[in-house]
């Protein structure tokens, strides 16, 4: 639980509810401290997408795909508590206990935003006479 805006939230019901969501697999939500005085303390959004999850990322574009995602949490969560800052990894970053650390989760938002993935996505599948057409993304 945290006090953000003079709004109190729970961190565990947020991940739960963004998990709901169709194209979601896994979710967590930190609390990123504030920067300089003048900031204040925003909550961080960690999402691992399925597969449906991430072609309507790459269908709709990012900003309008976090659209989706901050509509879906507005039915429980006032919006000035919602995520401000959004990465989507491959995984969440599990250490050897089986366990997400929330300095791990921090240290995602600390390094500059970037594509790491180098495998392709599938986008699309397409049968055909000579066997199938796939459209990727790399």
């Amino acid at each position: 639980m945290v006090k953000l805006s003079e709004k109190r939230v729970s961190l565990t019901a947020m991940e739960s509810r963004l998990s709901l969501h169709a194209a979601v697999e896994e979710a967590r939500i930190v609390l990123l401290p504030p920067q300089s005085q003048l900031e204040r303390s925003h909550l961080a959004a960690v999402v691992v997408l399925t597969q449906q999850g991430r072609r309507s990322l790459e269908w709709a574009g990012t900003f309008a795909f976090i659209g989706t995602l901050r509509d879906h949490l507005t039915h429980d969560f006032e919006p000035v508590t919602l995520p401000r800052l959004w990465r989507f990894p491959e995984e969440l970053p599990y250490n050897a206990q089986g366990k997400v650390a929330t300095e791990d989760l921090l240290a995602l938002f600390r390094e500059p935003l970037r594509d790491q993935s180098t495998n392709p996505i599938l986008l699309a599948r397409e049968e055909t006479n000579a066997g199938y057409t796939l459209h990727c993304k790399v």
